[in-house]
């Protein structure tokens, strides 16, 4: 018999809503920053040492030094800026300590941010919500949602000063400046979606052309300049289709 057999069609569509939301809402745990988080820390500082105005240096020869806000992160910011350098056709001296006190530069590169937030937001139906609370839904109130707008955003500041060896004297002060990356996640009517933005670059894709830079002061090779910011939203997935893209 059924269970539901002479009850308001309110209390069945409640029901099943109910039961549709429970089968949607898998509880997903990841230990430490998920990759994701990864990838939008690692767009955002691509991002913002992009910005640094490092032309004066080309050529030059610097000992680089690089400050992280946090001690994991370190090899990777390390590693960025070096790239974003060498792009730039700077001289970085080695990391052992002859080489290092040679240079007559040395270009302090401090992260004051390079880290994710997450922003979530949700339009439900209270009596559907303490429905939900009352029998111990997993996820609570947000599970009954009709609407639930979930960003992760990553969020970088740089800021670099140069330095002269000889006298400690501060030649210049670049920035701060700052990155940004995110992914959003969209779900109407409890289930239907998630519907995904993002503005990281697509698999295998730079994140902006290479400009080649005019020829260097005496000739020699030419050095190709790093990559700007690039924004291209679209969907969950590398294979997924995004808007605005050409064919």
């Amino acid at each position: 018999m059924d269970a539901f057999e002479g009850k308001p069609s309110g209390i069945r569509a409640a029901a099943l809503l109910f039961l549709c939301a429970a089968c949607a809402a898998p509880d997903k745990r990841t230990e430490g920053r998920t990759a994701l988080a990864q990838r939008l820390v690692a767009a955002a500082v691509e991002r913002a040492v992009a910005r640094l105005p490092l032309d004066p240096l080309e050529g030059r020869r610097v000992a680089l030094r690089v400050v992280s806000p946090g001690k994991d992160d370190g090899p990777l910011l390390d590693a960025i800026v070096r790239d974003r350098l060498r792009l730039e056709g700077v001289d970085i001296a080695r990391e052992d300590p002859v080489s290092s006190a040679l240079a007559p530069f040395e270009l302090a590169v401090t992260f004051h941010a390079a880290s994710t937030d997450t922003e979530t937001s949700s339009l439900g139906i209270p009596v559907l919500s303490q429905l939900a609370a009352s029998v111990g839904a997993p996820g609570g109130a947000g599970d009954l949602s009709l609407y639930t707008r979930s960003t992760q955003r990553g969020v970088a500041r740089v800021q670099a000063q140069l330095l002269e060896r000889s006298s400690g004297r501060a030649l210049a002060t670049l920035g701060p400046f700052d990155g940004t990356a995110s992914f959003s996640n969209l779900t109407l009517l409890v289930f239907v979606g998630p519907f995904c933005f993002t503005d990281l670059p697509e698999e295998g894709v730079p994140a902006a052309p290479l400009r080649p830079p005019p020829p260097r002061r005496g000739g020699g090779r030419t050095v190709r300049r790093g990559p700007g910011r690039a924004r291209s939203p679209g969907s969950c997935g590398a294979a997924s289709p995004r808007p605005g893209r050409r064919g």
